[in-house]
């Protein structure tokens, strides 16, 4: 997806074929469990998070992002359903989205369900570009220079706290890809890369992990990442994509970790 600022806004997308290509997302588990034994001390905690800087609502639709006071209610209301299905056990907190070809439109989706995550007061999010080489979630947050996975790996003097951005958004966090001058090779299966989920898996309970990753069907580092996530989330270009090629993905990642399918017809 291009994800690039300024060439559409909100405005210009048809918000019930979202808000439909939302409500179709299925799968055979109900993955919604209930568990309220979070304490009062960690939503505490959360509300210390800093943030120094807060993304306007004008930014935030030019972004192609959602926020609780746009007018497009079913939009805002159709992502917190998701969100609901997708965070429900703690334990399963890594979602990957992926899709089954480029363009499909997941970046659009992997942001939107991390901001969702992000309006519940008990929740942190944080959102991983792992597509690789474009950094495009960090030029769109406007973090283009900052460090990110990429560096991480590359550097052992590099901390976890070096790579995690604020986003403007509160309770969300960005780790870009980032940039390098180190050959691009095998890095989601770098011990480090796998050692920085962990760390972040297991730190918090409240905390999940968004991972927008390269296409299942082409792309051999989504395998990698699939290994590594707990859930999964398959986006589709409606009109683009044959059955074949649908079960093809969903055989790849598997009914254990398959959560749901979106078709998407609007987000390129």
């Amino acid at each position: 997806m291009d994800t690039s600022v300024g060439k559409n806004s909100l405005d210009s997308i048809d918000m019930n074929k979202i808000e439909q290509a939302i409500r179709k997302i299925s799968g055979e588990n109900d993955i919604f469990s209930e568990n309220f034994n979070s304490s009062y001390s960690s939503v505490e905690e959360i509300e210390r998070m800093e943030n120094h800087l807060d993304l306007s609502n004008v930014e935030l639709r030019k972004k192609k992002i959602i926020f609780p006071a746009m007018k497009e209610k079913s939009l805002v209301n159709s992502f917190r359903d998701l969100r609901t299905q997708l965070t429900g056990d703690r334990e399963k907190n890594i979602i990957m989205v992926t899709s089954i070809c480029e363009n499909s439109g997941n970046s659009f989706f992997a942001r939107n369900i991390a901001v969702a995550t992000a309006f519940d007061v008990s929740k942190t999010a944080i959102l991983f570009d792992c597509s690789i080489g474009s950094n495009d979630v960090g030029d769109l947050f406007g973090l283009p220079d900052e460090k990110g996975i990429i560096n991480y790996i590359f550097d052992n003097e590099a901390r976890v706290e070096d790579i995690i951005h604020e986003s403007g958004i509160k309770r969300l966090r960005i780790i870009p890809f980032g940039r390098s001058e180190q050959a691009i090779g095998e890095h989601f299966s770098h011990p480090r890369f796998q050692n920085l989920l962990s760390q972040l898996k297991h730190k918090y309970s409240e905390r999940h992990l968004f991972i927008d990753a390269p296409p299942i069907l082409e792309s051999a580092d989504s395998h990698i990442l699939l290994s590594l996530c707990d859930q999964v989330v398959l986006v589709v270009p409606y009109g683009r994509a044959n059955l074949s090629d649908i079960q093809a993905a969903t055989d790849i990642i598997g009914k254990d970790k398959f959560k749901g399918v979106v078709f998407n017809d609007y987000i390129k």
